[in-house]
């Protein structure tokens, strides 16, 4: 392994190692315990919480000062990623019906490696304070090509992912290959330091951090910057026209996106996927005129989910099975307005303006991007403005997450039984590598 190139000055965030579940009624009833909890299933024996003396099987209801009422209070809340590596951390816990303070400093996450260059962490300003940004660079002499790897919707850190990650996949192949592959962690995740918290921002601000970063990336003297790609995936396929029309890189590759106006993919989507699920054509047929004006209130009219709920308690079953809502802001994990402003992007419009070479990749089990429509029309808009500049990919038996997992059916299948971890780690279809790599030379 090469040793690290560390030139940021953002302190470490922290490697927490706990996994918790919701406490149920039954157990607060006979703990006596008031509100709610969380209690602990799984420690990493080198993590903050282990270290601090918590132990699998405690009741967790504080840290710190901040209650823990729920895993999302951990998952969601942001809390945790305020502190760093040497902070203080307190955690209030239940043990044998006795209340404990166990205390301790934040443990860092360990810094990420690559077998064949270097990784480089570093910042960039953004909104009052800095997004942690990183880079692996391979071992070349001379300037590099280059590739900004955009993710999906998902507030986390993209920072030393486990080794069986598709985008830590992603980003060690193409490094091995001779690309330096750069990211820019959202707001407020990783090491990013006094950014707003992801989990609050909407689109907008979120795409801005993006353009903050691709600046960075021209700053570096071992990039060659006129061979910079950009690789969208899931949503980040939509940050990536909105990049390329403004910064106009080489290239731009986009794998299981849309081109659709959100709530019209909103609602081909739920009607594709729930049939897999298992819903009956009546279930579906009713649920979809509901769908109608939920769908109008809150992307037309810009309510929130709580005001939705107010004026029809109809939608609060659908908005919790099929928008992951679990009460308050957040749609599928993000702030409302996030959603709502990406239903305002005219992203035909933001193709159209593109005038980079494209690359449209669908795997044919992405149960996510349903069908290859949208990768295609992208192809036609850009060609229609822009002729010969983008190209169609097909990846046969390839789901959302770059596996090769059979048909769509199949990809389905091991997502509800739990097989898909094991998957993970066998399964990752580097034809998406060796293709990115055939096209990036083809332009050459």
């Amino acid at each position: 392994m090469s040793i690290l190139a560390m030139s940021q000055e953002l302190p470490r965030q922290g490697l927490w190692g706990i996994y918790t579940t919701q406490l149920a009624d039954s157990a607060k009833q006979v703990l006596k315990l008031d509100g709610d909890a969380v209690e602990i299933k799984w420690l990493k024996a080198e993590g903050t919480a282990s270290l601090a003396g918590l132990e699998i099987g405690d009741i967790l209801y504080q840290i710190n000062d901040f209650p823990i009422t729920s895993p999302n209070d951990i998952n969601f809340s942001g809390f945790l990623n305020t502190l760093r590596s040497g902070d203080a951390i307190c955690y209030h816990v239940l043990r044998s019906n006795k209340k404990l303070k166990l205390c301790g400093k934040v443990e860092p996450k360990p810094l990420e490696k690559t077998a064949n260059g270097s990784v480089i962490y570093d910042k960039v300003e953004f909104k009052n304070g800095h997004l942690s940004t990183i880079i692996t660079k391979p071992k070349r002499e001379g300037k590099l090509p280059a590739i900004y790897f955009l993710p999906g919707y998902n507030c986390a850190s993209y920072d030393n992912l486990v080794s069986f990650h598709p985008y830590k996949k992603i980003i060690d192949s193409l490094t091995n290959l001779g690309y330096a592959v750069f990211r820019c962690e959202k707001s407020g995740m990783g090491d990013s330091f006094n950014t707003p918290n992801c989990f609050e921002i909407d689109f907008y601000t979120e795409q801005e951090g993006f353009e903050a970063g691709y600046e960075k990336l021209l700053t570096y003297d071992f990039i060659d910057t006129s061979k910079i790609y950009l690789f969208g995936h899931s949503l980040g396929g939509i940050n990536a026209p909105l990049i390329a029309k403004k910064y106009h890189p080489k290239g731009v590759i986009v794998y299981g996106t849309t081109h659709l106006p959100w709530m019209e993919y909103l609602t081909n989507m739920l009607r594709f996927q729930n049939p897999f699920l298992g819903m009956s054509p009546l279930e579906i047929e009713k649920d979809a005129k509901t769908y109608q004006s939920l769908l109008y209130e809150h992307y037309v009219l810009k309510k929130s989910p709580e005001e939705m709920v107010l004026s029809n308690p109809e939608y609060l079953p659908l908005l919790e099975r099929d928008f992951q809502y679990i009460g308050g802001d957040l749609i599928f994990q993000r702030h409302y307005s996030y959603m709502q402003q990406l239903n305002d992007i005219a992203l035909s419009s933001s193709w159209a303006n593109v005038n980079s070479h494209v690359l449209s990749i669908y795997g044919e089990a992405d149960f996510e991007a349903i069908n290859p429509d949208s990768h295609k029309e992208i192809v036609r808009i850009v060609n229609y403005y822009h002729p010969n500049k983008a190209a169609f990919l097909l990846l046969p038996e390839t789901n959302h997450s770059f596996l090769k997992v059979g048909s769509m059916r199949d990809g389905i299948d091991a997502m509800t039984n739990g097989s898909i971890r094991n998957l993970m780690k066998t399964n990752f279809n580097y034809e998406i590598i060796t293709e990115v790599d055939k096209w990036i030379k083809s332009l050459e």
